[in-house]
């Protein structure tokens, strides 16, 4: 089964399709580049990529590129699904706009699953604005055609340096796989800085943790609420 056969299943055909070439473009595109990045690397060696308890450095591009191989499908279909709740709950509440704001974003993976979920859940009527911070300047994040005034925005910014005052005004936190990525410090400057925040109530807190989770990410899901 293709991709555009699997998202046909469970969403409308259009947006099935838009998603399934959406992957395609990623993959192609993160594997050129990874083919660039071997040919300009000394050793020409593939890093061995994955969670093993040490993150990889995005700073390095291939380690980016590997990012997009492995992860990009099933991340989206998952952050989709995670969006598309959200809508549901907003829609139940009435909720006119959401204003997210993505710490750790990436390539702006959790972006394209809110850009679709909007589509599934054809909820044109609420307002959205999305604002990405990482401190790697991820390339991918352009790769979709962006209409109606819903264009997202990146920051390269240190959660450490987030105050309240920069929180404020936003209504959706999101936490894509980035739980385990920030310092104690950093995520106890940051956990102090929301509960000192004044938000538009009521606050969505999304947080998507890797497969097996840690004891730690556990802990800090527990602290964001």
């Amino acid at each position: 089964m293709n991709n555009s056969e699997f998202y046909s299943n469970v969403v409308p055909q259009d947006v099935g399709e838009e998603i399934s070439s959406l992957i395609n473009t990623a993959i192609n595109l993160a594997w050129s580049n990874l083919v660039c990045s071997m040919q300009q690397s000394q050793d020409c060696l593939i890093p061995d990529f994955g969670f093993h308890g040490k993150y990889p450095d995005y700073g390095i591009p291939m380690n980016r590129h590997l990012y997009m191989l492995k992860y990009f499908p099933a991340y989206l279909y998952e952050y989709t699904k995670m969006y598309q709740e959200i809508f549901r709950r907003a829609v139940k509440r009435g909720i006119a706009n959401l204003s997210v704001l993505s710490f750790g974003c990436g390539c702006g993976l959790d972006f394209y699953g809110l850009y679709f979920a909007r589509k599934i859940c054809d909820t044109a009527d609420i307002a959205i604005s999305y604002k990405g911070i990482d401190l790697v300047d991820w390339d991918y994040r352009d790769l979709v055609s962006i209409q109606n005034n819903f264009q997202p925005t990146f920051s390269n910014y240190d959660v450490a340096k987030i105050t309240n005052n920069y929180l404020e005004g936003y209504n959706v936190l999101v936490f894509p796989k980035s739980l385990s990525d920030f310092s104690d410090e950093s995520f106890k400057s940051l956990c102090d800085n929301v509960h000192r925040s004044r938000f538009t109530l009521p606050l969505f807190l999304a947080a998507s943790t890797a497969d097996g989770a840690t004891d730690r990410q556990r802990a800090r899901c527990e602290r964001c609420r």
